[in-house]
């Protein structure tokens, strides 16, 4: 017997407004967190294509539902800028269990990202981005990505490559070689 079907994906994103009450001042604060989920649905013998399709769309509403009272983002509080509790022990799944995101809570409110990335790009150094992602650590793709091309420069990856394959193909040619050199002493 043979079975086929039709299956049915649907993705959704969404977004919602979280509030947050510091623990370390009490400040009452705001942010909004953006999730996406997709579900699923199966139509087996192509018997119940709509009623997969709408499984799909109910499973995947249930999954951002869900996605969206689940997430934490970490986001300090603008008060005093502290990450609270349940923040902090995201950023250390992240950053690694020894990182204290809190311990740079002053400089975070003392002056903002924008100028601190000003200030990390005008010195350009691993340093300045590496101090840049222990401040701000909500921000640190783009320090990252800054960090990966001071350490491997494009071209420093393109000369790279470049020997690799020429060392490869020097090691084809020297096979060939030998394989030539065997084949010949054999005849």
């Amino acid at each position: 017997m043979f079975y086929f079907w039709r299956s049915y994906t649907v993705a959704l994103s969404g977004s919602t407004t979280r509030r947050e009450r510091c623990v370390g001042c009490s400040h009452l604060f705001e942010y909004e967190i953006t999730c996406e989920a997709t579900g699923g649905g199966h139509s087996p013998f192509f018997l119940n294509n709509a009623g997969a399709a709408a499984s799909a769309q109910k499973r995947a509403r249930a999954n951002l539902n869900r996605a969206l009272n689940e997430a934490i983002e970490p986001v300090h509080c603008p008060a005093c800028g502290i990450f609270q509790p349940d923040m902090v022990q995201v950023l250390r799944e992240r950053r690694g269990m020894r990182y204290e995101p809190n311990k740079y809570a002053f400089e975070r409110i003392a002056a903002p990202v924008a100028d601190a990335w000003r200030a990390a790009c005008a010195a350009n150094t691993v340093e300045s981005y590496t101090r840049f992602i222990e401040v701000w650590p909500t921000f640190s793709w783009h320090a990252e990505r800054q960090i990966k091309g001071l350490k491997y420069p494009p071209h420093l990856r393109k000369l790279v490559s470049s020997l690799f394959w020429i060392v490869w193909g020097a090691l084809v040619l020297f096979i060939i070689m030998i394989i030539a050199i065997f084949i010949g002493e054999r005849h």
